[in-house]
């Protein structure tokens, strides 16, 4: 009896998705446990998103980073409390990073439907993922240290 057991397409089946350097790399294992995306969303899709959430956190932190003593080259390096084997800032970063990819994907990728059932659906879906934004924004505010505010218009 012949037995075969494939090997694979030899590609990296968890890609790491690069940084600028002075905030962390996440791999898209990392990014599909933290944000509950299943194997439906490509590799590919996960790191377009990874990318757009980096660049739209890295920007709106960036005085807070250009006011930093210039000797931490890495958001790792900032002294600050751990939580298990990960320093406060980076689980802070990657918190806000997947809850705004989260969030993203929520917006993004409704069904259309336009019954009234469809419409109440995109309704909810619209309310967590506010909820995922806020808990991004929360995260941001912990991480450089202000004031958390929640202000909600009525």
């Amino acid at each position: 009896m012949n037995d075969f057991i494939p090997s694979g397409n030899g590609t990296d089946t968890n890609p790491t998705i690069s940084n600028d350097g002075f905030y962390p790399d996440l791999t898209v294992d990392e990014l599909r446990n933290r944000t509950g995306l299943g194997s439906e969303f490509k590799d590919a899709r996960i790191i377009a998103l990874a990318v757009d959430a980096m660049i739209e956190i890295n920007t709106t932190i960036m005085a807070w980073r250009q006011s930093l003593n210039p000797a931490y080259s890495q958001l790792a390096s900032i002294p600050c409390a751990a939580y298990g084997n990960e320093p406060e800032k980076v689980h802070l970063y990657k918190t806000a990073l997947c809850a705004r990819i989260r969030a993203v994907v929520l917006e993004t990728t409704r069904d259309y439907d336009s019954t009234r059932d469809g419409h109440n659906k995109a309704d909810q879906l619209e309310t967590v993922a506010d909820t995922w934004f806020r808990q991004s924004a929360e995260a941001i505010a912990r991480l450089t240290d202000r004031n958390r505010a929640t202000i909600e218009l009525i």
